[in-house]
């Protein structure tokens, strides 16, 4: 690294372990080029965008998996409403068996009580 001793020589690297700081005397003044503002400025503006565009991306993929979560329950909501068609498609077929079966128990009772009212008038 270099630095500028009191003089405003440039020296080089120092392995003292001062700073560039201890070396320029207290009134001097460090006039930074307007060029290397402007540059410090773009590349702040790029790493703010880059970071907005990450972000941006980032929320995209949390919106993506939130829609896809939403759309596994939303499957899995159909698939338990198809099960519960069929469960319910399964009871009136019981249903309607016991009730053909409970029809046929009452007419034979019917015949019967019939067939046996007819013997005891004879």
């Amino acid at each position: 690294m270099t630095s500028i001793n009191r003089t405003g020589e440039s020296q080089g690297r120092q392995d003292n372990g001062r700073s560039i700081s201890a070396t320029l005397p207290l009134n001097v003044h460090v006039h930074v080029n307007s060029q290397y503002e402007q540059t410090l400025m773009r590349w702040k503006v790029e790493v703010q965008a880059k970071e907005s565009v990450e972000m941006d991306q980032e929320q995209q993929g949390l919106a993506e998996l939130l829609e896809s979560l939403t759309l596994t329950e939303i499957w899995a909501a159909e698939e338990e409403k198809r099960a519960a068609e069929a469960h319910l498609k399964a009871i009136d077929t019981k249903i309607r068996y016991l009730r053909s079966v409970a029809e046929e128990l009452v007419l034979r009772a019917e015949l019967h009580e019939a067939e046996t009212g007819k013997e005891d008038n004879e």
